[in-house]
């Protein structure tokens, strides 16, 4: 093998790897986010039935009023935050699906031009072996004469 294909094979291994890499990466940050959605999921969720909660939960007076809305504050307040959390980490994941992209297409065309010169580099060989095949049947049979 040429030097020239050791080095694209190299390269080839080295591309593979990064994307490997990226894809690992992805899916682990694609966990991040489900949890991350499944928290805010169970922050909505409980809102929604503490508001749809009987009627003997509301407050009977000014004090439990003020404590319930602050309750609710809070937990609007950490719907909020935890949204944020969500919306990062889509765009997060975005970008690392961008770099996976990239990385598959690095290795994907490396591994094109590594195909393509090992089939030119075979075909060189296979052109160099018939040569000698041609000269051995042309040469006589009897090396005295």
């Amino acid at each position: 093998m040429t030097r020239n294909l050791r080095r694209l094979q190299g390269i080839e291994s080295l591309f593979a790897s990064r994307e490997e890499t990226a894809g690992r990466e992805l899916a682990q940050f694609e966990q991040v986010l489900k949890e991350a959605q499944s928290q805010l999921d169970v922050l909505r969720n409980y809102r929604a039935s503490y508001l749809d909660g009987s009627p003997d939960r509301q407050p009977a007076h000014v004090t439990a009023m003020e404590n319930q809305a602050s309750f609710l504050r809070r937990l609007d307040e950490a719907i909020g935050r935890q949204q944020q959390v969500v919306e990062r980490a889509a765009l997060d994941r975005d970008q690392l699906r961008q770099r996976f992209n990239l990385c598959r297409r690095r290795t994907l065309a490396v591994g094109k031009a590594h195909t393509k010169r090992m089939a030119e580099h075979r075909t060189a060989l296979d052109r160099q072996e018939q040569k000698e095949i041609d000269a051995w049947r042309r040469a006589p049979l009897d090396p005295e004469s």
